[in-house]
């Protein structure tokens, strides 16, 4: 029987040790392979956004090309205008310019060189000089100021690159993208390689359907020029902002990756890095780039961003060494002290059997983890079935000296502490299972008096998988945050881009009516476009501050006449999304109304704009100083758009409106009731 023990602690040794030789190496190849995904997830990343920025740029391009569509001519401040309104320098950060070439026929040429010189560029030519079968020239150039103007009157169809694009970009109706060139806007200080970016603008009413019939119709191409360095190294930094304790290098290559001749872009060349380091990872993907096959090389030069994590192996291996010479010295002891051990269970089951039958079927059936252990030694005294499958150990294993120190990874509460209180509620503490798994717990216990010494009652609860929930919740909270963000930026573009067509549309018109009416659209427009931006502000979609909405209103109207003092009386005041749009929309509308007739032959004046709580809802209230209402006037039967439009939205929120006029100003009056 001795040998048989003795060799039963040789195979416990080599066992442990085996399997601790098989956990390290395992965790070492996790180790590598969580690496590897981390960064091909950078990758992944970066190449998303390198895709986005250039899919932006292209919505760009199509913006302008339909503006050529909306208008037989486009004038220079036209351009400019529209420029202007698309606000790239916010919201498209790294954009150059954005500018429209003019194809030109020879025997157009001179006409050409005319019409720009009397506009006021009396040094205007199309460059470089020279004839050739055909022409282009860069009339449109945004911001037109700085090196751009180097620009003006370049011919780039005279350049093959560039005309392979272009050429390419005519034939197919699509947005394509040139080779490396030198932009004529370089210096020679900190000389890039660049880039251009076309799309074609066709003749109005002339068919495209084939490459024939684009070629005819062709009229000339909107282009963005970029330096190509610029682009990418923003990308890197704005991924570099977000995760700043990772680095990546990045080639990219016309075409496959092979020689320098088709290297597009280097960031070690630009940051001084060495070559990658014999280990490190890599990784290469094509994208198609506007008709241009790019090759994306990433690597991780700096060998330690990315690089695996084995101290974790070593601690396993070491510790698990340890733990195996551990458990053979305690099987050695358990031999020696085994008949003790028997001596001492027979004789504690004896004592206990008397009571234990009294509260067994309780404590057994209980869903909760139940123990009771000593509170001066900490040892354990008895656990339920609960317990046991929870934590992975034989009851005999428990009670047979085992602590709670030996399934918890805290400390105990002392036995002041228990004492002191009847009864205990921990809502966190984190135990260990029988095979080394950490969990977390939720503990409610009481101290008493057992047999003369004072023992803890716990039940403990495993809490893991609520936890679990609560951290996936946190993540989708924060993917809808992220969403959110993102809506907002495309809501706001779409309310821009609405708002200039709709102010370029006012230039043109022929009528002051017309002017007017368009106007007052771009007016209703900015006030739904402001309460976006406050939804998106505050947070809450559902209800929103209407003081603050109608103090933005108010200087939003109050900006276009200097002569008019406004002032507000605002008690704040939230309200439901629903009722907040027709409110803001009426207070529109009622300070046009003063602007427009109450101040004639620009009469200066004061307009108050009040907003308070009644006892049966709310009142918006807008008086001006001005002539007053003219003799006869009825509003409730008024044929005026905004009139009928102001009656229909009230009647829409369930409100009642009125007006009152005298000699000395009139008050516009708006009553609304309030959701609880």
């Amino acid at each position: 029987m001795r040998i048989f023990f003795r060799a039963g602690q040789v195979v416990i040794l080599v066992f442990c040790l085996g399997l601790t030789v098989l956990i390290a190496t395992h965790e070492g190849n996790h180790s590598r392979a969580e690496a590897r995904l981390r960064f091909n997830a950078a990758c992944d990343e970066i190449q998303f956004l390198i895709l986005e920025r250039f899919d932006d740029f292209t919505r760009v391009l199509h913006a302008g090309a339909a503006f050529f569509d909306t208008s037989e001519t486009v004038s220079r401040h036209q351009w400019k205008v529209f420029t202007t309104a698309l606000d790239l320098g916010s919201d498209l950060p790294g954009i150059q310019s954005i500018g429209y070439s003019l194809l030109i026929q020879p025997d157009q040429l001179a006409r050409n060189t005319g019409e720009i010189r009397a506009e006021g560029f009396p040094s205007y030519m199309v460059w470089p000089e020279g004839p050739r079968p055909i022409y282009s020239s860069i009339i449109y150039l945004e911001p037109f100021a700085g090196q751009n103007l180097r620009a003006f009157g370049y011919d780039m169809f005279s350049e093959p690159v560039r005309r392979s694009a272009m050429e390419d970009a005519r034939d197919t109706g699509l947005p394509r993208l040139s080779g490396i060139v030198r932009l004529v806007q370089e210096t020679k200080e900190n000389p890039q390689p660049g880039i251009l970016l076309y799309l074609p603008v066709y003749k109005q009413g002339m068919p495209t359907g084939t490459i024939g019939e684009r070629r005819a119709a062709i009229m000339g191409w909107v282009y963005s020029p970029y330096r190509l360095n610029d682009q990418m190294n923003s990308v890197l930094a704005a991924w570099t902002a977000k995760y700043h304790d990772q680095q990546l290098s990045l080639q990219i290559h016309l075409g496959g990756a092979g020689s320098d001749s088709s290297l597009l872009f280097d960031s070690g060349s630009i940051s001084g890095e060495v070559a990658r380091p014999r280990g490190s990872l890599s990784k290469t993907s094509t994208v198609n780039m506007a008709g241009l096959e790019w090759t994306l090389g990433f690597s991780n030069p700096r060998g330690a961003t990315f690089k695996s994590d084995n101290s974790l192996f070593w601690f396993i291996l070491l510790m698990g060494i340890l733990i195996s010479l551990l458990l053979f010295s305690v099987f050695h002891v358990l031999l020696r002290t085994r008949n003790q051990a028997q001596r001492i269970a027979a004789r504690l089951t004896a004592d206990l059997r008397s009571s234990e039958e009294k509260y067994r079927i309780i404590f057994d059936n209980e869903v909760f983890a139940i123990c009771i252990f000593d509170l001066e030694t900490l040892k354990i005294i008895d656990v339920n079935e609960s317990f046991t499958r929870l934590y992975g150990f034989g009851r005999e294993e428990l009670v047979d000296g085992m602590t709670i120190d030996d399934v918890s990874t805290e400390a105990v509460i002392s036995t002041a502490q228990a004492q002191d209180k009847a009864t205990s509620f921990i809502p966190l503490r984190w135990h260990r299972k029988k095979d080394g798994t950490i969990f977390p717990v939720e503990i409610v216990g009481g101290s008493y008096s057992w047999q003369g010494r004072p023992v803890m009652f716990a039940m403990a609860h495993d809490i893991g998988d609520r936890l679990a929930i609560e951290a996936a919740l946190r993540v989708v909270s924060e993917e809808k945050r992220t969403l959110l963000s993102e809506l907002q930026h495309r809501v706001k573009n779409s309310f821009n881009m609405i708002s200039a067509l709709v102010s370029l549309s006012a230039e043109e018109a022929e009528s002051a009516e017309a002017r007017d009416t368009l106007g007052e659209l771009e007016g209703r427009v900015r006030t739904i476009s402001q309460l976006y931006a406050l939804l998106y502000q505050s947070g809450s979609f559902s209800e929103l501050r209407l003081d603050t909405y109608c103090l933005e209103v108010v200087s939003a109207v109050s900006a276009f006449k200097g002569m008019i003092h406004f002032r507000t009386e605002m008690e704040e005041l939230s309200v439901k999304t629903p009722i907040a749009v027709p409110i803001a929309l009426i207070l529109t509308e009622l300070l046009t109304n003063s602007i427009k007739y109450a101040f004639p032959g620009d009469h200066p004046g004061q307009v108050l704009v009040s907003l308070r709580r009644t006892e049966v809802g709310a009142e918006l209230i807008v008086r001006d100083d001005g002539v007053g209402l003219p003799s006869g006037f009825d509003h409730k039967n008024h044929a005026g758009m905004g009139m009928k439009l102001i009656h229909g939205l009230s009647g829409q929120i369930g409100g009642g409106f009125s007006m009152k006029g005298a000699d000395t100003g009139t008050s516009s009056i708006l009553t609304f009731p309030l959701e609880e």
